[in-house]
């Protein structure tokens, strides 16, 4: 609604001149009116927007208060719409009873005919700052709601980042304990896993700090190119897991900076981590540092995936993400950018974001404050960088999961259980080995990209020669409407990571005695 619409005054004076005079009144100080020939008029106008009605006791009849019970009685939580009578002293005496009634509404005032100019325009600024008020309610408890419901999606979203690693480490000690020669392989595993789950507990203890402030920076002379260096080693392995290029565009000097090594390395690895893995694979990351005034700058820019100009001006917000798929390919809490701005801040520095739009790529500047510069320079550089089977008898398993560890240490276990296992990382290629070796089992992580685990069911159930295939979903999603989900892509049995070798045993059995 605009502005003008919700501080309008809502007037219904069917006898004589009333409205004219009222409303002459009102526009003398450029308060927004509009004259409604009955009180159903003015109820059907209100739910545009209103800031206060106006009404003379002989609008009051038996239909008029019908339909202003119905109004007050259907108002949303945060409202209470200021009424004002204009009631004489002797009203009519259809009106008395309706007075009598509309007096409990609540934020009603009654003015005494003749009324003045000067008291009828205090009433009427006096109800509009009190509407004025409740918009404001109004704007705070949809805030609330956005973050309650922005926390709820973040929690969701946390447990199911904490059950995969979780899901990894516990097939993998399974393993280890049961197993001597495949221990080392399964250790190897869970030190991975147990890993993941530092950074992730990592971050949420960065956010509270930061959130709470009760970060203390540990600042000293550095230089700035020691710490992308770093950055950019750290961050080499992804890249070219990804088959991604790296251009590295230093800057022409040597740029030093008064801050906290470890903080400023904290905020570029944020930024390079978030641009690699929302890039393509063939994509393109730069990072480009140079000096504009009194500021050191370093640019992240990558041909990926974009940022939607809805989200453009909330991405550095706690909570506030696009839309994940259900695959959540990208992995991590989504916390990084809001971490690396705080931090930023702290140092008297900032963080920009830029995009095009969706599909165009993204842009991250950051500007700290930067030491006077030396007359040391450095040479402008540009760096690129670009299943089994064991035999067993048993029963013939497909494991179907996108994340390798979770994979392969649940095939261990069900290759100790007596199995034939093979395991693949994408629904497509599920599908097709599916076809060519007809499994007993598929175990299928829901959350695959491409083609979901989900689809994948439906597609396995639509083929006559895989009809007796079992199919168990493996996600970290257990309310009851996932498991609703699942059973009506065709799964027979709803397993919730980390899954315990009892759950495996009663849905694929042991044949390993």
């Amino acid at each position: 609604m605009s502005p003008l619409l919700e501080d309008r005054v809502l007037i219904v004076a069917p006898a004589g001149r009333d409205a004219a005079l009222l409303r002459d009144a009102l526009t003398r100080n450029e308060t927004g009116v509009a004259v409604c020939p009955d009180v159903g008029t003015l109820v059907t106008e209100a739910a545009r927007g209103v800031g206060a009605a106006v009404l003379t006791e002989e609008a009051l009849d038996v239909a008029s208060m019908t339909a202003l019970r119905r109004m007050h009685a259907e108002q949303p939580a945060w409202s209470d719409l200021p009424l004002i009578l204009l009631v004489s002293d002797r009203p009519p005496y259809e009106a008395q009873a309706a007075l009598g009634e509309a007096s409990s509404f609540g934020n009603v005032t009654m003015l005494d005919r003749p009324v003045s100019l000067v008291e009828f325009q205090t009433a009427i600024s006096s109800a509009l700052r009190s509407r004025r008020r409740q918009y404001e309610i109004r704007g705070y408890l949809t805030e609330l709601r956005a973050n309650s419901r922005a926390k709820d999606e973040f929690l969701a979203m946390l447990g199911h980042e904490l059950r995969n690693p979780l899901a990894a480490v516990r097939n993998a000690v399974t393993t280890a304990t049961i197993d001597e020669a495949r221990r080392p392989r399964a250790l190897a595993i869970a030190e991975r896993q147990l890993q993941q789950l530092g950074l992730l507990i990592d971050d949420l203890l960065d956010v509270a700090r930061v959130t709470l402030g009760h970060i203390t920076l540990k600042k000293e002379r550095i230089a700035l190119r020691d710490v992308i260096d770093r950055v950019l080693e750290a961050i080499r392995p992804t890249i070219e897991e990804r088959r991604q290029t790296l251009v590295f565009s230093p800057a022409a000097e040597r740029i030093y900076l008064d801050a906290d090594p470890g903080r400023v390395e904290q905020i570029v690895s944020n930024l390079l981590t978030n641009a690699a893995k929302y890039t393509d694979p063939g994509g393109r990351v730069e990072v480009r540092v140079g000096r504009s005034g009194g500021f050191a700058e370093v640019r992240v820019r990558d041909t990926g995936m974009g940022i939607a100009p809805e989200i453009l001006p909330r991405v550095f917000e706690l909570f506030a993400q696009a839309e994940r798929t259900l695959d959540r390919a990208e992995g991590g809490l989504g916390i990084g950018l809001t971490i690396s701005r705080n931090l930023a801040q702290l140092h008297g520095g900032s963080i920009e974001a830029r995009s095009d739009g969706l599909g165009k790529g993204s842009e991250f500047l950051v500007r700290l404050p930067a030491l006077p510069p030396t007359t040391v320079a450095e040479p402008a550089a540009t760096t690129n960088g670009n299943g089994r089977r064991p035999s067993s008898c048993g029963k013939r398993v497909l494991v179907v999961d996108d994340n390798p560890d979770v994979a392969e240490s649940l095939s261990m276990v069900l290759e100790l259980l007596g199995h034939q296992v093979h395991a693949v990382h994408e629904g497509t290629v599920a599908v097709a080995t599916a076809r060519a070796e007809h499994p007993d089992l598929m175990f299928v992580d829901i959350g695959l990209p491409v083609m979901d685990g989900y689809e994948v069911a439906r597609t396995v159930r639509a083929d006559p020669t895989l009809g007796d295939v079992v199919l168990i979903a493996l996600t970290g999603y257990g309310t009851a409407e996932d498991k609703a989900r699942s059973r009506a892509a065709g799964f027979q049995h709803h397993l919730v990571k980390p899954v315990n070798v009892d759950a495996l045993r009663e849905v694929a059995g042991d044949a390993a005695t």
